[in-house]
């Protein structure tokens, strides 16, 4: 799994610098205009780690993250 970004441009997806397989299935976050953000390379870097670790079944339950949230 890889993390980019693109603008769209005529209804279609312009990736930045990346040229993806023909008929790859990709999943599109589209924020809020108000509530925009940009991530770091580090950032993009960190997120794929945690989705690739997610799809591996490697995971934390609710119940042991809202525990944590409280002890913040």
């Amino acid at each position: 799994m890889r993390i980019t970004t693109g603008k769209v441009r005529n209804g279609s997806i312009d990736l930045q610098g990346e040229v993806l397989p023909e008929g790859s299935t990709v999943t599109i976050i589209a924020p809020e205009a108000e509530n925009t953000f940009e991530l770091s390379s580090d950032e993009q870097a960190e997120l794929s780690a945690a989705i690739e670790a997610a799809d591996r079944g490697e995971t934390v339950d609710d119940s042991r993250v809202r525990e944590l949230l409280r002890r913040r």
